[in-house]
């Protein structure tokens, strides 16, 4: 510090010990006491700052130093670049929760872990390539409020499911999706973050509920709705009665459970439902007819239009019905066997005059009636008389006919006939009215049957004996008919060889015969054979046959010609399994 002469005041240099102006000493006292003076001064202006100040000065220093640093990680941890790798190293660890943190939707709104559960699957199904197009980072929000925040924004996806119904939801990964949209003809479920997910749909309904699983993927880069394929199989269901015309519509109805639906008058009722169309659900068509209430059998409900077949015939009535129908086969065998139709009951004259026709005349029927074949689809009621009829397709499987001297070689024959019946309500029974063949190709479907007895039938005696004297009328009336052409051309030739053939040898005929010839030929007769009548035969102890016969020539003489009929009485025998005439009885004009 300088010093100054106190006495002079000037300026002292250093090491003197007089001021060299006015030569007054100087006092080096007074210099160490003003050095003194000035080094209290600068120690006390030296004075430390107090620890509580210095911790504060420190900790600000800090502070900034950690916000600066903060800043600068804060920007570069939110940047695109460090988001985009952060997921992709999520996907390749397979990170579900660091995936869910950094995905968005497009609207900002959050990613639930089932979402990035179904992401993940999608990585590993299809690839990290094939979907990082889904995917854009974009500014999101602030970080701790000063910072520009960035998310992985994926395309919204929407899944679509066509022709909704009531009481049908989905779950995708086991989570409840909200409706995005909905209307009659579709709805859709969103938005989604890309992904495959294991849907489940679920159907409750007042007829029932169902469930399906399935799986969905969903990566469309246009953001296009995804179809749900999923065919779930409810609707609700429209049902017909395709015989409507058989019932009295105001009487029916269609009926689910407890609940009787009602039907209009061509068959159908409203829409009701929805339904499960798998089949677990049934129906019945209930109808009122004059036999009785009559309730189907339960039907599959699977199809949104039902067609149904309304059963005409309750259970009990069917096989009142169906027993009438093997009676008429036992009746029908019976009858033929016997060339009768006593043995048919329940019947129409017309059923009887059928059955009449198909005993074929000169033919014997042997064998057993073996079952009736009954097509159940094929039952029709005709409502168009006063009593109800029902129309309907049989097959009757029984044996067949054979010749009358015939040892019977049976085979298999089947008749399709359609045949109508009626029923009396105070008889509480079924009538046959008519019989016809039935004309079809494979429309014939067995759906009953009912087993005959199986008990041989075979011609009567009766019958047997009616058919052995039949059948002796014919080959004698044929007898007969040769017998007159021979005789008359024996006349006209006057040789005897041509009738010799027709008379037994030993017999009295065999030489009236031979005269007689002689006798015309010496009047100049001849003779036209005009017809020969039979007209009785008996059957002698002697084993012979009387026949008389009923026969007209034209007699020619010389000078006339006339007609003239003649009753005539011969005896026949038997020669070598051949008729011969034995004697002449009696001939006489008429």
């Amino acid at each position: 510090m300088d010093q100054f002469c106190q006495e002079c005041g000037k300026k002292l240099r250093s090491g003197d010990n007089v001021c060299i102006y006015c030569g007054t000493p100087i006092q080096k006292k007074n210099a160490d006491q003003q050095n003194q003076t000035g080094k209290r001064k600068a120690e006390k202006q030296r004075k430390p700052i107090p620890k509580k100040k210095k911790i504060i000065y420190i900790s600000l220093s800090a502070i900034i130093g950690l916000l600066i640093a903060f800043s600068v990680w804060a920007q570069s941890y939110q940047s695109p670049e460090s988001v985009e790798k952060r997921f992709a190293k999520a996907i390749s660890e397979k990170d579900v929760r660091t995936m869910q943190k950094l995905l968005v939707h497009e609207n900002g709104s959050d990613v639930t872990k089932e979402e990035a559960k179904a992401l993940m699957k999608l990585v590993e199904e299809e690839g990290k390539s094939d979907v990082e197009g889904l995917f854009t980072v974009a500014p999101h929000g602030k970080f701790l409020v000063l910072f520009t925040a960035h998310k992985v924004e994926a395309i919204d996806q929407f899944a679509k499911y066509s022709e909704p119904v009531e009481g049908l939801s989905f779950t995708f990964n086991g989570k409840e999706i909200p409706e995005y949209e909905r209307n009659k003809e579709v709805v859709l479920y969103g938005p989604l973050i890309p992904g495959i997910y294991d849907v489940e749909a679920v159907f409750k309904g007042e007829y029932g509920k169902t469930k399906k699983e399935g799986l969905l993927t969903l990566s469309e880069y246009s953001g296009d709705e995804t179809n749900l394929d999923m065919d779930v199989n409810v609707s609700k269901v429209v049902f017909h009665i395709d015989n409507y015309d058989e019932i009295d519509h105001a009487k029916s109805s269609i009926q689910l459970g407890d609940e009787k639906i009602p039907i209009d008058k061509e068959g159908n009722t409203k829409e009701i439902g929805p339904f499960i169309l798998d089949g677990s659900q049934k129906v019945q068509t209930v109808v009122s007819m004059p036999w009785g209430e009559v309730v189907s059998e339960p039907i599959d409900i699977n199809e949104n239009e039902m067609t149904m077949h309304a059963d005409v015939l309750s259970k009990k009535q069917f096989v009142k019905m169906q027993e009438t129908l093997k009676n008429f086969g036992e009746h029908y065998v019976e009858s033929i066997a016997n060339q009768s139709t006593k043995p048919l009951k329940s019947v129409t004259e017309d059923v009887k005059e059928f059955v009449s026709d198909e005993i074929m005349e000169g033919l014997y029927y042997s064998g057993e009636f073996k079952q009736v074949e009954i097509d159940r689809n094929s039952v029709q009621v005709d409502n168009s008389s006063k009593q109800p009829k029902i129309e309907l397709l049989t097959q009757y499987v029984y044996e067949t006919y054979h010749e009358i001297d015939e040892e019977p070689d049976l085979y298999e024959e089947v008749s399709t006939l359609q045949m109508q019946l009626s029923y009396d309500q105070e008889k509480k029974k079924w009538t046959i009215l008519s019989v016809e063949p039935a004309d079809i190709w494979g429309g014939f479907t067995v759906t009953d049957t009912a087993e005959g007895s199986k008990k041989m039938h075979g011609p009567s005696k009766e019958a047997m004996k009616e058919a052995k004297n039949k059948s002796m009328k014919e080959d004698i009336s044929l007898f007969m008919d040769e017998y007159a052409q021979a005789s008359v051309d024996a006349i006209n030739y006057r040789d005897f060889d041509f009738v010799k053939d027709y008379i037994s040898a030993d017999g009295p005929r065999w030489k009236e015969a031979k005269e007689y010839i002689d006798y015309l030929d010496s009047k100049g007769i001849t003779e036209d054979w005009l017809g020969t009548e039979l007209e009785t035969v008996k059957e002698l102890d002697s084993g012979q046959i009387e026949v008389t016969v009923i026969e007209s020539f034209t007699i020619d003489k010389p000078d006339s010609s006339t007609d003239k009929t003649y009753r005539t009485k011969v005896t026949l025998k038997e020669v070598d399994g051949e008729y011969k005439v034995h004697e002449l009885i009696e001939t006489n004009e008429i």
